[in-house]
C-alpha cells in the first residue's frame, strides 16, 4: 500500500513537470511571436502610415463652406484626417491694421531678395525630391557620433546625422551610421551600422563643450585614430563644407513627398479655387512649438508668443503684397498646441491652412515643399527651413537670458546668418 502510493505521487510529480514544461515553452513562444510581431510592426509603421494618409490626402471627399461677406472669413474643412483639416481665408487688411508694433525695413528687403533668389533657381521644389545619391569614400578610420542619451526627436537626431557627414569629411574618415529610423524616413545611401564598442587605445573620445554652438576643438582632433563624439552637435558649422551632400542624403521617401505635395495642392484649391496651380501661390511654412517647452521653462525654454507670428506674417505679407500668399502651419501633436495654434492666429488677416497628420516626418516634408519658412523654436523648425531653402524668420528673444539652456547656446552658431531675428 504504501508503495503504491509513492508511485502514484512519483508519477503526478513527473506529470507536473511536464506539464510546467510545456506552459513554459507555449509562453516562451508567445514571448517571441509577439517581439517578431513588434519588430515587423516598427519597421512596416512608415508605410502604413503613409499609405493611409496617402489615401486620406489624396480622396476627393465633399468640403462644407460657409459662404463669405465683404472683410469676413471663408472657412472650408473636410472630415477625415488624423487631425481636423481647416483652411480660413481673412481680409488682407486685417493683418497691417493689427500689426503689433513696426515693421522691420530690413526684414521686408531680406524677405524679397530670397524670394527673387528662389524663383529664379527653376525646378527648386522638383530638385528637392529627385537629388541624386552622393558617392561614398571608404577611409581606413572611422567617426561615430553617440547622442547624450536616446529617444532624441527628429531635430535633434538630423543634426547628429548632418554633423557626422560634415565632421567625417573635415577629418578624411568614414562615418559610422547608426540611426535606422532615419534610414526609413529619408533616401540616405549610407548603411545602418550598430554602434561600435569602445576599444581601449583604439578610439579618441571627445564630447562636445555646447550643445546649440560651435565647437572648434572637433576640428583639431588626432589623425589616424578612430574617433568618437558626444553630444547634440547643433550647429551649421559642422557641415556647412558639405551642404549639396547633406541635401542629397535628405531626400525624402516617395511616400512623404507624396502626401506633402498632395496636401498643398489640395489647400491650394481649397483656398483659390481648383484651377489655381500650386506654383501660382507662394506658400510660406509656420511651424509652431509649444507643449514640451512649457513643461521645462525653469531650464530657459520659452516659446514664441502670439505677436510675434503675427508680425512674422505680417512681414511675409508686405514683403510679398500683391502676390498669392498660403501660410501652411504645422504644430505639435500635443491638442492643446494645436488649439492654441488655430485660436491665435485666427484673426491674423492671412490664408491659413492647418496640416492635418500627426506625424513629424510627414509635417518636415510638408514644410520642405513651402518657398518660406517662418520658425518659433526648437531644432524641428531649424530643419524646416534649412530643407526649404528659402526666407526664414525665426525667434530671436529664446532661450531665457541668464538660464542653463542660454548657457549652452549661441546664436550666431545656431541660426544661418542670412535668417533673421523678430520678436
Amino acid at each position: 500500500m504504501l508503495r503504491q502510493t509513492r508511485w502514484n505521487l512519483q508519477l503526478r510529480w513527473k506529470f507536473a513537470v511536464r506539464a510546467g514544461c510545456v506552459c513554459s515553452l507555449l509562453m516562451l513562444c508567445v514571448v517571441l511571436i509577439r517581439f517578431v510581431e513588434e519588430e515587423l510592426g516598427k519597421k512596416q509603421f512608415f508605410y502604413r502610415y503613409t499609405d493611409t494618409a496617402a489615401r486620406d490626402a489624396l480622396s476627393s471627399r465633399p468640403t462644407r463652406s460657409v459662404t463669405p461677406t465683404p472683410t469676413t472669413t471663408t472657412v472650408t474643412s473636410t472630415a477625415h484626417g488624423a487631425r481636423q483639416d481647416t483652411s480660413v481665408v481673412f481680409s488682407n487688411l486685417t493683418c497691417i491694421a493689427n500689426m503689433p508694433g513696426n515693421l522691420d525695413s530690413d526684414v521686408i528687403h531680406y524677405i524679397r531678395s530670397e524670394h527673387t533668389v528662389s524663383q529664379e533657381k527653376s525646378g527648386r521644389r522638383v530638385n528637392k525630391t529627385t537629388l541624386p545619391t552622393s558617392p561614398q569614400q571608404d577611409f581606413p578610420n572611422r567617426l561615430q557620433v553617440v547622442p547624450p542619451f536616446q529617444g532624441l526627436g527628429l531635430g535633434n537626431r538630423l543634426f547628429l546625422f548632418a554633423s557626422l557627414l560634415g565632421l567625417a569629411d573635415y577629418h578624411h574618415v568614414t562615418p559610422v551610421f547608426t540611426d535606422g529610423g532615419l534610414a526609413q524616413m529619408f533616401k540616405i545611401s549610407y548603411p545602418v551600422s550598430p554602434r561600435v564598442a569602445n576599444t581601449p587605445g583604439k578610439w579618441f573620445v571627445r564630447r562636445e563643450k555646447k550643445p546649440s554652438a560651435y565647437d572648434p576643438t572637433l576640428k583639431d582632433l588626432p589623425r589616424q585614430k578612430d574617433l568618437k563624439i558626444t553630444g547634440y552637435l547643433q550647429s551649421w558649422k559642422y557641415f556647412s563644407n558639405i551642404e549639396n551632400t547633406i541635401r542629397q542624403q535628405l531626400t525624402f521617401s516617395k511616400n512623404f513627398t507624396r502626401i506633402a505635395n498632395a496636401f498643398l495642392e489640395k489647400s491650394v484649391r481649397q483656398i483659390y479655387g481648383g484651377s489655381t496651380a500650386r506654383d501660382d501661390v507662394i506658400v510660406v511654412g509656420v511651424h509652431v512649438r509649444r507643449g514640451d517647452m512649457l513643461s521645462y521653462t525653469s531650464k530657459g525654454y520659452k516659446v514664441a508668443p502670439e505677436s510675434y507670428l503675427k508680425r512674422a506674417v505680417c512681414h511675409f505679407q508686405t514683403a510679398l503684397h500683391g502676390r498669392k500668399l498660403l501660410f501652411v502651419v504645422c504644430s505639435n501633436r500635443n491638442e492643446a498646441s494645436q488649439n492654441w495654434t488655430r485660436d491665435h492666429l485666427a484673426d491674423a488677416g492671412v490664408p491659413l491652412s492647418f496640416s492635418p497628420y500627426a506625424s513629424p516626418i510627414v509635417d518636415l516634408a510638408v514644410l520642405s515643399l513651402c518657398d518660406h519658412i517662418i520658425q518659433t523654436v526648437g531644432s524641428f523648425s531649424w530643419w524646416g527651413a534649412w530643407l526649404s531653402g528659402g526666407a526664414s524668420l525665426y525667434y530671436k528673444d529664446y532661450p531665457r537670458p541668464k538660464s542653463s539652456i542660454a548657457a549652452g547656446f549661441v546664436a550666431r552658431d545656431y541660426y544661418l546668418p542670412q535668417w533673421r531675428g523678430l520678436v
